[in-house]
């Protein structure tokens, strides 16, 4: 991890104040209230856990990377001792109630002039809104419903940006989901975690020639740091235990299935794109991040 002798003395006195004085390979991280739901990665776990464990007091997240499996054996802890983001998330989605519905109404829109149910759920902290819009026309929903986990992207979806093609897959998940009753869950996920601020610091670096992967990998962030937890308990309110995902996203789908749901990616949700940046996008997308290529 970087850390001398020295600092890691430091960091184990309790009386030192270390607000000003954190050695150079430590970094401050002061979480965020709504946890793992805002970002899904490595210190938002291990804050999770000590929140569960009732634990208040500072800690120090060490990674290990490469040397995990040494450093296990060589303190002699069996598997016992291992605890897996899986096994994490799944606790969480299984024990916690990690949304609650606030409000519904019904809201006539392009693709549904007659109205289409509109529900806000809310994170417990009350800082994080998921919308979800089902389009089903009457009580009787299909057994495997055809769902849209989308992520929410203000430059895509609002701005019309030629950068991705997130707005072009929200028009068509609309269209979609219109046409076969399905539902769509809009979620508070800007750049697959990111949030806009440092989205926009990435696509400043895709400026300068990185691509969306590694602009990601640039600022210290994860490729994706998406949890899908709450998206589970949501269709799990709707009564949704099957579902064909309009995504081209392999990683929506196995969240969802390790957390309960019998997801498939749809074989034909096509968006047709109109820009070269778009391209670029979706075929780093394919060569990375393993999607789909339609």
């Amino acid at each position: 991890a970087g850390l001398s002798e020295e600092d890691l003395r430091a960091l184990a006195n309790y009386e030192q104040d270390l607000s000003q004085s954190l050695p150079s390979a430590v970094a401050s991280f002061i979480p965020h209230v709504a946890g793992v739901q805002k970002q899904y990665h490595a210190p938002h776990l291990a804050f999770e856990l000590m929140r569960l464990a009732e634990c208040v007091e500072p800690f120090l997240l060490v990674t290990l990377g490469e040397r995990a499996g040494q450093f296990l054996q060589a303190h002699d802890l069996d598997s016992h001792a291992i605890l897996h983001s899986s096994d994490l998330a799944q606790y969480l989605v299984e024990a916690l109630s990690l949304v609650k519905l606030v409000s519904k109404s019904l809201l006539a829109i392009a693709h549904m002039p007659e109205g289409v149910e509109i529900s806000i759920y809310q994170d417990p902290s009350r800082t994080l809104d998921y919308v979800l819009l089902d389009f089903s026309k009457d009580q009787s929903a299909r057994q495997r419903r055809v769902v849209r986990l989308h992520s929410s992207c203000l430059t895509g979806d609002v701005l019309s940006s030629l950068h991705c093609d997130c707005g072009l897959q929200l028009d068509a998940s609309m269209m979609r989901c219109a046409e076969e009753e399905g539902l769509l869950l809009y979620m508070p996920q800007e750049g697959r975690g990111l949030g806009i601020a440092d989205k926009i610091k990435a696509y400043a670096l895709q400026h300068e020639g990185l691509d969306t992967v590694d602009a990601n990998i640039a600022l210290g962030h994860d490729i994706d740091e998406r949890f899908y937890g709450a998206a589970v308990q949501i269709l799990t309110d709707k009564g949704v235990d099957q579902c064909t995902l309009l995504s081209h996203n392999p990683d929506k789908a196995k969240q969802l299935i390790a957390l309960g749901i019998e997801a498939v990616l749809s074989e034909d949700f096509e968006v047709k794109l109109v820009s070269e940046q778009q391209r670029f996008y979706r075929q780093t997308k394919q060569q990375k991040l393993n999607h789909s290529s339609k």
